[in-house]
């Protein structure tokens, strides 16, 4: 029974161990995609100001209008505010990190670049399930709940069978008017048997309580199969979502680069006169939103694998 007892406790330390390492990660996750969207958001501002320079040299040249330059100074203008809530949104992510961690807002915490963890694909998922079902912290503290009242019932029902007990005692007496008695004056006795309990008139009470342990076996065990439902469900979501995850960041990866590749060429044919200041920044919208949507699905990736590890028990 202390074992038992013993091991469901060890099971909820387990959980919550694991409960917290999962916040954590996906904490960390968080502010590294927060951070990534602030570098995003700082060059699509750069861009825009080089974009201001070279319609400003142009307009010195004769060759755009000072509405050109109005419009891309509107430009740079509706660029900023994105960029400074990017930033607030990667500080007060970190403090959230910092303070989940344990640590002082003021202290310095360094984050490593971009989202290494990206797997190659999702594994298994009936190994995943097996994985879960065996490594659960949750699972294996109801299945010791599970096997503590079936032990229960088994001692409630060795109430209805005879009891023997044996037993034994040895008692000294001695008595002196002066000193410890001498050998005259000691006697010894000893006192052994056996003994013999029918639970003659406990047989209702003994079947009741049976019946107790017996229906709060059977809650285990439903509670048990229930978890073990909802336990794969978890593990199926987590691997979904790294699955569509997965597909989404291995497409964004060449449309990033062809976006880069088509502002380049835009930015050459503006600075000719061959393409409009439309064009130009409709390209470096383009790129802002390929670049957004990457960095999206590489935090996916992550994020999604630290909820199936988490899924798994591991």
């Amino acid at each position: 029974m202390a074992r038992l007892y013993s091991g469901a406790s060890d099971e909820q330390l387990r959980t919550a161990q694991y409960g917290v390492s999962r916040a954590v990660k996906q904490m960390y996750y968080a502010v590294l995609l927060a951070k990534a969207l602030a570098g995003i958001q700082k060059e699509a501002l750069d861009l825009a100001n080089q974009h201001l320079d070279t319609i400003k040299a142009q307009y010195k040249q004769g060759m755009a209008s000072d509405l050109a330059v109005l419009r891309q100074q509107v430009e740079v203008s509706n660029t900023e505010p994105a960029l400074t809530k990017a930033r607030n949104l990667y500080d007060v992510g970190l403090t959230d990190l910092k303070n989940l961690l344990g640590l002082d807002p003021e202290a310095e915490l360094s984050l490593s670049d971009g989202f290494e963890c990206a797997p190659q694909g999702p594994g298994d998922l009936a190994a995943h399930y097996r994985a879960a079902i065996t490594t659960r912290p949750e699972y294996r503290g109801m299945k010791y709940q599970l096997d503590l009242y079936t032990e229960m019932i088994k001692i409630e029902r060795a109430g209805h069978y005879p009891y023997l007990s044996a037993f034994a005692s040895r008692q000294f007496q001695g008595q002196s008017d002066s000193g410890f008695p001498g050998a005259a004056g000691q006697s010894w006795s000893t006192t052994a048997g056996l003994r013999l309990s029918l639970p003659l008139f406990a047989g209702g009470a003994v079947t009741s309580k049976i019946a107790q342990a017996g229906m709060q076996a059977e809650i285990a065990r439903t509670n048990l199969a229930e978890l073990e439902r909802k336990i794969k469900i978890e593990v199926k979501k987590a691997w979904l979502g790294i699955s569509e995850a997965a597909e989404r960041l291995r497409s964004q990866t060449a449309a990033v680069e062809q976006a880069r590749k088509a502002l380049e060429a835009t930015e050459v044919r503006f600075r000719n006169g061959l393409s409009s200041q439309l064009e130009l920044n409709d390209t470096s919208l383009a790129l802002n939103r390929s670049q957004t949507l990457y960095t999206q699905a590489g935090h996916d990736v992550c994020s999604a694998d630290a909820q199936l590890d988490w899924a798994v028990g591991k």
